[in-house]
């Protein structure tokens, strides 16, 4: 995405530019790049959610993985033929409402819609 936009046209998806990225980490908080990169993913489900509409038009099945879907832009959109599995790690990983350091598995949830 950060290749056909600019910081004029979508601004939210690029926090790092014109900052060495490891400058990035070191200026700011946990906090401040878990929300960039949130508001990134945010600005960038509506070409997700094209792409995984015109999937099922493909004739055959495909995996779109990424760390920007978001569970609950996923399950917000009404995706017919479409299902729906995040694998979480063993490893404490940010929560993103909170930022707080939850625990997880490594068991695979299938969720379906239908």
């Amino acid at each position: 995405m950060r290749a056909v936009t600019t910081v004029a046209s979508h601004p939210k998806i690029h926090a790092t530019t014109g900052i060495d990225y490891r400058e990035y980490y070191i200026q700011n908080t946990a906090e401040t790049v878990c929300r960039h990169a949130m508001d990134a993913h945010r600005v960038i489900w509506p070409a997700i959610e094209s792409i995984v509409r015109a999937q099922p038009c493909w004739g055959s099945p495909a995996v779109i993985e990424g760390l920007a879907i978001l569970p609950g832009l996923f399950f917000g959109a009404d995706l017919p033929h479409v299902d729906a599995c995040w694998l979480l790690a063993d490893e404490p990983t940010p929560d993103a409402a909170g930022f707080a350091w939850i625990k997880t598995s490594t068991a695979a949830r299938p969720t379906k819609r239908h």
